[in-house]
């Protein structure tokens, strides 16, 4: 997981590499491997405060450019689910991206820098509490 986690920018892809370790943190909690959950989190506030100079740039796969642009991607007709307008050809795609690939990890789709900075906040009082568990 973790070597999964740095084919993730996080100039533009933050949610996506914190999706990750957090999975990797929540496994070394169920073994009650705190001081492993704590470097995982550890590195997510890492990933976090590289973020702070790409806000803007956060990566959302709702919005990747191939997944709009029929000219570029012919496939997209192939997924037409209604016949509405246009914006709703590839709504099953969208769908899926807002579920599984954007998962609710605390941050809304646009997130600001006091977004970031609670989140980070919550990170490092997480990190204190797992090294706290550790034994030892």
């Amino acid at each position: 997981l973790f070597e999964a986690t740095n084919y993730f920018s996080s100039e533009g892809s933050l949610s996506q590499k914190l999706r990750w370790l957090l999975t990797l943190r929540d496994l070394h909690v169920t073994k009650n491997q705190w001081l492993e959950a704590a470097e995982a989190l550890v590195h997510c506030a890492r990933a976090v405060i590289e973020s702070f100079d790409f806000i803007v740039n956060h990566w959302r796969p709702s919005q990747f450019d191939l997944w709009n642009d029929y000219r570029r991607s012919p496939w997209l007709s192939s997924i037409r689910i209604s016949q509405g307008p246009r914006d709703h050809d590839n709504m099953a795609v969208m769908d899926f991206a807002k579920s599984f690939l954007e998962p609710g990890i605390g941050l809304p789709s646009r997130p600001s820098m006091d977004d970031l900075c609670s989140l980070f906040d919550n990170l490092v009082d997480d990190t204190l509490s797992a090294y706290t568990k550790e034994d030892g």
